[in-house]
């Protein structure tokens, strides 16, 4: 079965960048045949919006928030902020976050506390520059490192090279941090947009499986993936919406074509990541694990990524205004093979690929595992034993 395991990736892969290339570079456009269903609450959390062939869900009923909505109060590194010699990284990082603040107002306002006297007209002061500092910018989002994947935290994501060796270093967890560095400091014509790439790639996550039906093949440490990206106007913002509602009828075209039962969830956005604005998530039905498991997801991260990464583009009237970056999945294969796998077998340990996939499997149309009973691996276990 290695071979034939083997031969799927390949194959798979093959589809996945062929239908993209078609979609993307000849620039085809298809509807999406997704039928959205209008907003409500669910107590999953998730917009439901629409699932292909047999439906395992159940519509719930709309519910009322019960949950009290309180805002977190603002925590201020006042050690940072009131130190001059930070004042140009904090101007600049305010100019890279469309000028809201004034940090030579707050070392004024400083100096003049410093210096006052009267309790009245210190406490006045103290207010003013208390809110002068809530308009102060982060340096970064506090949920994120540089653009949004977490490389260094309690339980990192990311498998990071021996420091003595290579400092700061880390394998790659997705081709979006290449394919968005590869825009990286550009200034791209009006004309030109929107830009639209796609990357294979072998990513390397060190995810560890929460629950035990997490494990195997589902959430493994090293995988192949097909990744689309995408960088648009920002004019009225509906240019991203519009390319991440293209990404996501390229993905279900995709599932469609292998006659996948999955859906499509809307996330919410307790659910979303610090660099997205929207998020769709797919997921398929995976019968032997009795979940809906995610195979492919896509996100509008507007602005985010191209305010970090100093991505422009100049705009209608000749001015420099920074870009959009949508990106999106087109294959994460170690999961579409769990779910043709559970959904193509038969009886008698054979498994009907499926048809679009014949002209890349040298046209078998199934595999079979009879009189196969051991894999290699236990064949070669056994042989150490004696």
């Amino acid at each position: 079965m290695l071979k034939t395991a083997s031969q799927l990736d390949l194959c798979l892969r093959a589809l996945v960048q062929c239908r993209i290339l078609q979609r993307c570079i000849q620039k085809k456009r298809s509807p999406s045949g997704c039928n959205y269903l209008p907003g409500q609450l669910h107590t999953c959390s998730n917009r439901f919006l629409h699932s292909w062939e047999r439906d395992q869900c159940k519509q719930l009923q709309p519910q009322e928030w019960d949950e009290p909505f309180e805002l977190p109060e603002a925590k201020l590194n006042w050690d940072f902020l009131l130190d001059k010699k930070n004042r140009d990284v904090i101007a600049e990082n305010i100019s890279f976050r469309k000028g809201v603040g004034d940090i030579d107002n707050v070392l004024a306002l400083k100096h003049d506390l410093e210096r006052e006297k009267d309790a009245e007209k210190k406490a006045a002061i103290k207010e003013n520059l208390v809110l002068e500092a809530l308009d102060i910018p982060n340096i970064s989002h506090p949920n994120s490192d540089s653009c949004g994947f977490k490389t260094s935290s309690d339980r990192s994501q990311v498998y990071c090279l021996h420091p003595k060796c290579f400092q700061d270093v880390c394998l790659s967890g997705t081709a979006e941090m290449a394919l968005a560095g590869y825009f990286m400091n550009d200034v791209i014509p009006y004309e030109e947009l929107p830009k639209r790439v796609m990357a294979v790639s072998r990513c390397y996550r060190a995810e560890a499986a929460e629950k035990a039906i997490e494990r195997g093949l589902y959430r493994v440490h090293h995988f192949t993936k097909v990744e689309m990206f995408g960088v648009t106007a920002s004019e009225t913002g509906e240019e991203s919406d519009k390319l991440l509602q293209d990404i996501l009828s390229i993905e279900t075209e995709l599932f469609e074509d292998l006659g996948l039962h999955f859906r499509v969830l809307e996330m919410p956005t307790q659910e979303l990541g610090a660099p997205a604005h929207r998020k769709y998530d797919i997921e398929a039905w995976m019968h032997g694990k009795n979940i809906w498991g995610e195979i492919s997801s896509c996100s509008n991260c507007t602005d985010f990524q191209s305010r970090r990464l100093n991505i422009n583009y100049t705009g209608p009237s000749g001015e420099t205004k920074y870009a959009h970056t949508v990106n999106g999945t087109g294959c994460a294969v170690p999961r579409m093979i769990i779910a043709i796998l559970e959904q193509y077998q038969q009886q008698g340990r054979k498994l009907a690929l499926p048809e679009i996939l014949w002209p890349y499997m040298d046209g078998e149309t199934h595999l079979s595992g009879e009189g196969k009973t051991k894999s290699w691996y236990t064949y070669i276990k056994t042989l150490r034993k004696v």
